[in-house]
């Protein structure tokens, strides 16, 4: 397992470097970061911080060169990003207008990088290693804010401001030397051999709702938790960094959904600790389990963004989902501003109630969040006469080279060959239809589109098809 994850990391090192820079960028410096606090004090850093979530969403919901013509070649988001570090760079030095402007700018760069970055994330990765090619992005970006915390209070402001410029940098070089043996800049927005389905205005929601604590978190529990310096500045995000190391296997090996499970628990375990007595062992149990929190809690988010938007076959429904869980924390963060105007003194009974909703109402819509991956279907299919069989160990072994000619002889899709193991496992068309989160009828689609290819009449031949290859 270690060699194959060795692998893995080496295979798609350049992926999650872009992303994790591209992150580093909004969380150390921005969106509430350690620059951030170093630059402005007060309730404008609230302000600042959902400013630039809103032209972060902004950048996300365009399409790919849907804004200018000229976005559509490599070198202008290049561009686009060496404008935004100059000005990151000068920061301390700008008039107020074009402090706020800034922000926005890198709200928006960041978010147009990121749907360019979308376009690479499902050409080149597989559903069952996507977790840990997006917790490694996560564990860049975290390890840049962790190391953050403890540097920047030490520099000047001038100084401070040449992390984030040198984050932001890195990602647009990075991306652009990943793309320049590319030849078209376009992204794939859908697959022609699917029908696209409905954007999913209550998942989306859902996610929402489940964000709106980390905009209290960072607006309040955080600040409030700097009454333990110097501890702080040297535990905070660590147990963030330790747990989203892991949180790649856990998704790809388990499930997706565990990770939500995992996160719910562990949120609300923290706001509960927030409201014992202060002290050092209190600190430790808020912010350990707050941090193993949103490490799950965001891992699940950008996974299960991206498993919906494949299953849906429309890939921008990618950044457009990110869009709602940066709206979450805005929500939270304009609750806490609004607390803490109207009780000037922090409460953590308050904020545990307030804290608690949202993620009540999360709870309450559980069933309605499918399991977007399963590591191997086959194992839990349903009352299946193959399942029991020794087949199944057969197919196992031949799972690589199985697919291999599905895909040259068939011209399956990746989707089509998805839908073939669930096929062979057993499963009903309303099963498939529960476990890949599609209406029957697209599965009814896709199976119509698999017997055309390889010459069958139904099912059960496409099932024996394969039994005669693995014997």
């Amino acid at each position: 397992m270690l060699n194959k994850s060795f692998l893995l990391i080496k295979k798609y090192r350049k992926i999650s470097i872009i992303l994790g820079l591209n992150y580093a960028t909004i969380i150390v410096f921005p969106v509430y970061g350690p620059v951030l606090l170093k630059m402005i004090s007060g309730q404008q850093i609230i302000f600042m911080s959902c400013w630039t979530l809103l032209f972060l969403i902004i950048g996300f919901i365009f399409m790919p060169g849907s804004l200018a013509k000229q976005e559509s070649h490599k070198r202008n988001i290049l561009m686009l990003g060496v404008l935004t570090a100059l000005l990151v760079v000068i920061f301390s030095k700008l008039p107020i207008y074009l402090q706020w402007f800034t922000l926005a700018l890198m709200g928006f760069t960041s978010g147009r990088l990121l749907v360019y970055w979308t376009k690479i994330l499902f050409a080149e990765t597989l559903l069952e290693n996507r977790t840990r090619v997006i917790s490694l992005g996560l564990f860049v970006a975290s390890t840049s804010l962790y190391f953050s915390n403890i540097i920047v209070p030490s520099l000047s402001k001038e100084i401070a401001t040449i992390i984030p410029a040198a984050l932001i940098l890195s990602a647009n070089v990075f991306y652009y030397k990943y793309e320049h043996n590319k030849e078209s800049f376009t992204a794939t927005i859908t697959s022609k051999n699917s029908p696209v389905l409905p954007i999913p205005w209550i998942l989306f929601l859902i996610i929402l709702c489940i964000y709106i604590p980390a905009g209290i978190t960072y607006a309040d529990v955080y600040p409030y938790l700097t009454i333990y310096n110097p501890l702080e500045r040297y535990y905070n995000v660590l147990p963030f960094v330790i747990t989203v190391f892991f949180t790649g296997y856990i998704g790809d090996y388990y499930g997706r959904k565990y990770l939500l499970y995992l996160g719910l628990a562990f949120t609300g375990a923290s706001f509960t600790f927030l409201t014992l007595n202060p002290g050092i062992f209190t600190y430790f149990l808020v912010q350990t389990t707050l941090q193993a929190a949103w490490a799950f809690l965001d891992v699940y988010a950008w996974v299960f963004l991206a498993d919906i938007a494949e299953m849906r076959n429309r890939k921008l429904y990618y950044p457009l989902g990110l869009g709602f869980v940066m709206g979450g924390v805005i929500v939270g963060s304009l609750l806490s501003y609004l607390i803490r105007n109207n009780f000037p003194v922090f409460n953590p009974t308050l904020y545990h109630v307030f804290a608690h909703l949202p993620l009540f109402i999360a709870v309450a819509y559980l069933g309605r969040i499918p399991e977007t991956y399963r590591s191997n279907p086959r194992s839990t299919a349903f009352n299946s006469d193959l399942a029991s069989s020794n087949l199944i160990i057969s197919l196992d072994s031949k799972q690589k080279e199985l697919n291999d000619i599905l895909t040259k002889n068939y011209t399956l899709t990746p989707r089509e060959i998805e839908i073939v193991n669930f096929i062979i496992s057993g499963y009903s068309n309303a099963q498939i239809s529960e476990a890949l989160f599609i209406s029957t009828n697209t599965v009814k689609y896709h199976i119509k589109n698999i017997l055309r290819k390889m010459g069958e009449r139904n099912r059960n031949d496409i099932r024996q098809k394969i039994i005669d290859y693995i014997i």
